[in-house]
């Protein structure tokens, strides 16, 4: 940026980030149980989140098989904390964890969209980006609209520098929160 120019709102928002990384470990920290997690997560990342209608973090589970799901966005309608465990293969946020590869789905062009549970709440846009640990993806954080074509390779170039700054933050929490759990697969 040339002296004197003023920032343009994604280079402002880009500053933000490292800061969102401090304050975001500070506060999950002190978490204690997984409401906690989800309450802090909701709160610190809901005015960075490119869209938001809807929005969840999920991480592999210790089977290999399984994602465990966070619901962020819209903050605590419905269930808090955890949700059923999601099966990886077949959908789009586990062909993220298994490819490492962010993605845009959007239900006119991906049938599979149709069936995950983010179509039930209404959602026809997603963004998903890997969450990753070294070279290891190690988890998901995935956006969506209720409109089909909403998402786009910008919100997805936003969502993985996102996932960059706190997602090991996320997945560290995750890890120490994480207990054995008796919940049947989705």
């Amino acid at each position: 940026m040339a002296p004197g120019k003023p920032a343009t709102a994604q280079a402002r928002r880009s500053l933000l980030l490292p800061r969102l990384a401090v304050q975001l470990q500070q506060r999950l920290a002190q978490c204690t149980s997984i409401d906690a997690f989800v309450a802090v997560v909701e709160q610190e990342l809901r005015d960075v989140l490119p869209v938001q209608d809807r929005a969840s973090i999920a991480f592999r589970d210790l089977d290999g098989e399984h994602m465990r799901f966070y619901r962020i966005l819209p903050g605590h309608v419905g269930p808090i904390g955890r949700l059923p465990r999601v099966r990886i293969e077949g959908t789009p946020v586990g062909q993220v964890l298994t490819d490492g590869v962010a993605r845009i789905s959007d239900a006119r062009k991906d049938d599979v969209v149709t069936l995950g549970h983010a179509s039930r709440d209404g959602i026809h846009s997603t963004i998903s980006a890997p969450i990753r640990i070294g070279a290891q993806v190690v988890g998901v954080i995935n956006a969506g609209a209720y409109k089909a074509g909403t998402c786009t390779e910008a919100m997805l170039a936003r969502l993985e520098d996102i996932a960059g700054w706190v997602g090991p933050a996320l997945y560290a929490t995750d890890q120490m929160l994480s207990v054995e759990t008796t919940d049947e697969p989705a």
